[in-house]
């Protein structure tokens, strides 16, 4: 587990080099397609990885060196609007574009096309609009065309087409996909719901998309009346939103607001799974991966995701898109494609079974060379001589004042003078004052013990005071610390699981991180860099080269 996280870590970290919250890489913006123009449709090559086509306004475009460089291979009329491309195999490829009113095909990849083909108008003369394209994964030059008034084939690369005989009640075609299993075969999603059947000799049935077997699997129409994935009538556009066909031909998958449906038999019984992470109900591309085992990849107008066949949470495809709209996904082998708003983008593609992302208690393993929280605080508390610990001891030794004793110290000094006169009152001559000093010291030593001390002292009063004012300043010093300390980690998150940030957000907060760094070790002393060990930080640089 550690060598895994520190795997993904380091990933993340190369990623925030050039630059998921879900995998290792990241998008790659493809700057020499008509630079400044949304892309409006991308395909890819099913078995080569180096053609993919891509259409803004200005035309069709084919790149035969996975993107580097691009040759502009049919040009659009300024009102035409690309609504799709699609491409098949072969070395050149297969090309086909759709717009909203015509298709046309190149089997030479793109040197030679064949004439637009418009849909007939319908009734008072409405002109008709193409809605979906498919091109068989076996014979190259049969393609399926989608309309809002039903469905048309050619078998010989837009040569000649001809009208699908699907049921009218239909109605207008979101989606067609050939049977990979199956190749006189397809599969078409229309406002009237989900149909299968033969496009040779225009068998076909409507399916029941629920989880329970379908009673008339051998008739020509099912029965349109029951419950479907989201209960009460059967579902229908906005319901049913998109659908894949495994490469392989082993299931085919239907995406609704009520999550994921699979079928593995053609349609005649359901598994219906929750699409966690993934807003089901605005899906409006779904993709199933080239690798074995078959994984799956969404598209809503701004998020990307992918999962495995098996799973039922969705992993958001990050890294360089910055909620670009996006307007359509193409797989090739080992590549992901996509045409946004913001142009064309690429990355490589996930595995059929996507691995998650760590979890949160795997990625903080990641911070254990830095001191815990708790030790932090308490490194403050100590640098600030506001312990618990002090005002205990200023108690004790309060307490302990009534043993010791008060010692008085005394000393004295007396002086005594004795005057005495002698003589005769008859002869003054002979009288005499006699004066005599007696001087005294005297020295005295008293001790008294208060022992009611022991149990209150006065001092005790002034303790408290200052004990509370203390609380009161450990307090805010150990909120400061630990918001302090949070955030930081939050910086140091942020900076692992979004690495598409720009360079000018990555400067920022690799500077915001050194500053939390600096306060945490002003508030503690220093304890927190003397106590981490820091590893060796990723060397970023621009996409110029320069380094920050």
């Amino acid at each position: 587990m550690g060598t895994r996280i520190r795997w993904w870590m380091a990933a993340a970290a190369a990623l925030a080099a050039a630059g998921p919250v879900h995998g290792a890489a990241s998008w790659v913006s493809i700057d020499s397609l008509d630079p400044g123009s949304p892309a409006h449709a991308v395909a890819a090559h099913p078995q080569d990885s180096a053609y993919v086509a891509a259409a803004t306004r200005t035309g069709v475009y084919l790149s035969s060196d996975e993107g580097r460089s691009w040759a502009l291979v049919r040009r659009l009329s300024p009102l035409a609007v690309p609504r799709a491309i699609a491409m098949g195999a072969g070395a050149p490829p297969l090309i086909a574009v759709m717009t909203s009113d015509s298709a046309a095909v190149s089997a030479d990849g793109g040197r030679h096309w064949s004439a637009a083909f418009r849909p007939p108008a319908g009734e008072g003369d409405a002109p008709a609009a193409c809605t979906a394209i498919a091109v068989h994964p076996r014979r190259n030059t049969t393609l399926l065309l989608g309309t809002n008034r039903g469905m048309y084939l050619t078998t010989d690369a837009g040569t000649s087409w001809r009208r699908v005989g699907i049921p009218p009640s239909a109605g207008e075609v979101l989606q067609a996909a050939f049977d990979s299993a199956e190749p006189d075969r397809a599969w078409v999603l229309g406002r009237g719901g989900l149909w299968f059947g033969s496009w040779r000799d225009d068998a076909w049935r409507r399916l029941d998309v629920s989880d329970e077997p379908e009673e008339n699997a051998d008739g020509e129409e099912a029965d349109q009346r029951g419950a479907g994935p989201l209960g009460g009538e059967r579902a229908s556009l906005p319901l049913l939103r998109t659908l894949a066909v495994a490469p392989s031909g082993s299931a085919v998958y239907l995406m609704s607001p009520a999550g994921l449906n699979v079928t593995r038999d053609h349609g005649r019984r359901w598994e219906r799974r929750p699409a966690l992470g993934l807003d089901a109900g605005t899906v409006r591309v779904l993709l199933a991966s080239l690798q074995e085992p078959h994984g799956l990849i969404a598209a809503t107008a701004r998020d990307i995701a992918a999962a495995g066949t098996s799973e039922a949470r969705w992993s958001r495809l990050e890294g360089g898109l910055a909620g670009a709209e996006i307007h359509d996904l193409a797989v090739a082998p080992g590549v992901l494609w996509a045409a946004t708003a913001r142009g064309l983008f690429r990355r490589p593609a996930p595995g059929g079974e996507v691995e998650p992302p760590p979890a949160a208690s795997e990625l903080l393993r990641n911070f254990l060379h830095e001191p815990t929280a708790a030790e932090v605080q308490a490194a403050a508390v100590r640098y600030a001589e506001v312990s618990p610990e002090k005002i205990a001891r200023w108690r004790r030794q309060a307490r302990l004042q009534g043993l010791l004793p008060s010692v008085s110290v005394g000393l004295d000094r007396d002086r005594d003078t004795f005057i005495t006169s002698r003589g005769s009152t008859s002869d003054p001559e002979t009288d005499r004052i006699i004066i005599a000093e007696d001087p005294s010291r005297s020295f005295d030593v008293s001790v008294n013990w208060d022992l009611g001390e022991l149990i209150w002292n006065d001092d005790q009063t002034s303790i408290d005071v200052r004990a509370k004012l203390m609380v009161q300043l450990r307090n805010d010093i150990v909120d400061q610390v630990t918001r302090l300390y949070f955030e930081r980690r939050q910086t140091q998150l942020a900076m692992l699981l979004e690495p598409e940030a720009p360079l000018a957000g990555y400067v920022e907060r690799e500077l915001r991180l050194q500053e939390l760094t600096a306060q945490l070790d002003g508030l503690t002393g220093g304890f927190f860099s003397d106590k981490s060990s820091f590893p060796a930080q990723p060397h970023r640089e621009d996409p110029d080269g320069a380094t920050p």
